[in-house]
């Protein structure tokens, strides 16, 4: 089992017979720490509502934009009601500052952000973030269950994109659209930063996740499995 460590804790314990590195949680030999890098996401902070079934999955991705990102808030469960994190959320938060990144046929395209007009805003003392966007992980099973579990997300505004195929492919989807939770964030915030390419490297430790898998399940099970 995999298990992270607190922020800011470095370095690798032994775990029965493996080192695991207590920053990403991940053994020794498979660590995607050496490819993390901090990312000012200040414009737009972030909320990743995990479902619990993700939480111990050595394949997760939610962990990767929480120690990348600057401003990033990961907040495990389903039912959040007795969540002081999510309901401080919430409650301290105009609806208009909030948005769910969730397709649906009310869902409103994402729009770049104005950079000079909120880089300005910040000089004048105002609040850094535009608005938090609230990302839900899991399968799609599991985000409906979140969603239906927490009525209060149903009022919250819903944004989407275009996505590229996902690169996520040791994991099956139910359909070509759907990516996972780090490349959604990392074209998502790209996006709203006019391409400027930064978070794009969120998908490095990623990539390096994916190829991991496959070098230790072998090119013929990967194809057999993975591959149509």
């Amino acid at each position: 089992m995999e298990r992270e460590a607190p922020d800011g804790v470095t370095g690798c314990v032994q775990q029965l017979n493996r080192r695991v590195c207590v920053k990403c949680g991940r053994a020794a030999d498979s660590c995607y720490c050496h490819l993390i890098v901090s990312l000012n996401n200040c414009f737009v902070p972030v909320v990743i509502l995990r479902h619990s079934d993700e939480v111990k999955k050595p394949l997760g991705t939610a962990r990767i934009a929480k120690l990348s990102l600057t401003h990033c808030q990961l907040i495990d469960g389903v039912d959040y009601s007795d969540s002081l994190e999510f309901q401080s959320l919430i409650n301290r938060a105009e609806p208009a500052r909030l948005a769910l990144l969730y397709p649906g046929i009310n869902a409103t395209p994402l729009q770049p952000l104005n950079l000079d007009q909120m880089k300005a805003r910040v000089e004048g003392g105002d609040n850094c973030g535009d608005f938090t966007l609230i990302v839900v992980d899991g399968t799609w099973r599991n985000t409906r269950e979140i969603l239906l579990a927490n009525p209060i997300l149903q009022s919250i505004p819903k944004v989407t994109m275009s996505f590229p195929v996902s690169r996520y492919t040791v994991r099956k989807g139910p359909a070509e659209e759907c990516v996972s939770t780090i490349e959604a964030l990392a074209y998502s915030l790209d996006y709203l930063y006019s391409g400027q390419g930064a978070f794009l490297r969120l998908l490095d430790a990623f990539d390096y996740m994916v190829d991991y898998q496959i070098k230790r399940m072998g090119q013929e099970v990967f194809a057999r499995n993975y591959l149509k």
